[in-house]
Order: C-alpha cells, then sequence, then structure tokens
C-alpha cells in the first residue's frame, strides 16, 4: 500500500481505480480538490463539447438524409395515387363501352 493509502479501506481504492476512467468522477474530484488545474477543466469541458457537437452534426446529417428520402417516397407515392386513379377511370369507361355494347347486342338480336 502506498503511503497516503494507510487509512483507506481496501473498497475506497477500489473506487478511486473505478473512478481513473470516469470523466464525471474526475471532475467532481477536481472540484473538490482546490488545487484543480482550471486549464485541465476547461480542456475536458472543450473536448465534451467538441464531441457532442460532432454527434450533432451527424445526427443532423442522418435526420436530412431521412427527410430526403421520405419526401421522394412521398412524391413517388402521389405519382402512383394519381396512374392508380386515372387507370381506375378508363377501365370504368371501359366497363360502361362494354355494358352499352352489349345492350346494344341484346336489344338487337330482340328486333331480329
Amino acid at each position: 500500500m502506498a503511503e497516503g493509502d494507510l487509512g483507506k479501506s481496501e473498497s475506497d481504492q477500489n473506487d478511486k481505480q473505478d473512478n481513473v476512467n470516469d470523466p464525471i468522477a474526475e471532475l467532481e474530484e477536481m472540484s473538490l480538490n482546490p488545487n484543480a488545474d482550471i486549464e485541465c477543466l476547461v480542456e475536458d469541458a472543450t473536448n465534451e463539447y467538441e464531441n457532442l457537437n460532432k454527434t450533432m452534426d451527424e445526427l443532423d446529417s442522418w435526420m436530412t438524409n431521412i427527410e430526403s428520402r421520405n419526401d421522394s417516397l412521398y412524391s413517388q407515392l402521389q405519382e402512383l395515387l394519381q396512374s392508380s386513379r386515372e387507370t381506375r377511370l378508363e377501365l370504368q369507361q371501359l366497363n360502361g363501352s362494354q355494358e352499352k355494347n352489349v345492350e346494344t347486342n341484346a336489344e338487337d338480336k330482340a328486333k331480329s
């Protein structure tokens, strides 16, 4: 054991080792230490801000991509809907003409 660790329990030492890679624990420890290096705090905060900024840029890029795909799908669906309506009208007109032809043929047969 190191000289400074003499009065500390083993769990306290383990907790300290667990906090070595924990940036929040480091910040808390530094804030409790009156000799904390302000430049180190600023550097850590700057790094965190830069990482958050990069993450936000990536999210924005993904959202823009999704929005673009959504717009494309919407316009394709609109075109499909319009085409479907036109086809349905054409089929209704064809069915109407065929019904008239059937009626005319039936009338012609009845007259003969």
